[in-house]
């Protein structure tokens, strides 16, 4: 289905949180919805800016406010909301496969 967007618009806003898939592809979009819920169940979705899934590359950019550093403990939740909602982001520069990603094929 590459040049057709599944979905439209392709990007919004959630929980404050800009949520974008560059190709309009759905089960990104429920992934970066879902990913944006769960930070903001854990209290933490006022410290990211965005997270953009690179269709293309099938990997979400997730970037976080620039008052955060991975070492913080709010990072990791952050981290871990990722690695429970996306199948492959990357991370203060570093790619990580998520949960979701490990049970593809």
């Amino acid at each position: 289905m590459r040049g057709e967007n599944q979905i439209e618009p392709t990007s919004l806003n959630a929980f404050g949180i800009e949520l974008e898939s560059r190709d309009g592809r759905a089960r990104e979009i429920v992934e970066l919805v879902e990913f944006a819920s769960m930070c903001a169940e854990r209290k933490v979705a006022h410290l990211v800016k965005r997270a953009t899934y690179d269709s293309d590359e099938t990997l979400c950019f997730v970037e976080c406010q620039s008052s955060i550093d991975e070492q913080q403990f709010a990072a990791g939740v952050i981290l871990n909301a990722a690695k429970e909602t996306l199948a492959r982001f990357s991370w203060f520069g570093e790619s990580h496969l998520g949960n979701l990603g490990r049970h593809c094929g």
